[in-house]
């Protein structure tokens, strides 16, 4: 079974990029994409898909050191061993989202939310908020 603690890093890390550019993205496609781009460790793409304030500070786990965050998500993501990503449902409310995601790998199934926040018009990853998340449904 897979630690909770490591769930939300392999939520922003895991996976190959599979979408195209163009036109807004839906949070479930920045989760997507984030997801990919964590698990190849891609950090130009990720830090244009996390809030600026958490990429700093997933930054700062590694003294500042890029390559070495990059190579961290690998090791991770070689871990893991992503086998699918399912989203399962998604709640907007406002400029706040919640993408439910199921991860499947070679040691079972998680279901766990990420969180996004729209930020200068587009959807970005960030930190649980501190009220319980979007509440509306949407799907």
């Amino acid at each position: 079974m897979l630690n909770p603690r490591i769930i939300p890093l392999l939520l922003v890390g895991i996976a190959l990029p599979i979408l195209g550019c163009g036109g807004p993205k839906s949070p479930e496609d920045v989760v997507k994409e984030a997801t990919y781009a964590s698990r190849d460790g891609d950090l130009d793409k990720l830090e244009r898909l996390m809030a600026p304030a958490e990429f700093r500070a997933m930054l700062q786990a590694t003294g500042g050191n890029r390559e070495q965050l990059a190579q961290a998500m690998r090791h991770s993501s070689e871990q893991v061993q992503l086998e699918d990503l399912r989203i399962v449902n998604t709640q907007i409310d406002g400029d706040s989202a919640t993408v439910e995601v199921e991860l499947v790998t070679g040691q079972g199934r998680v279901r766990a939310p990420t969180y996004l926040r729209k930020i200068r018009g587009e959807w970005r990853v960030t930190s649980p908020p501190a009220s319980g998340g979007a509440r509306r449904g949407r799907r």
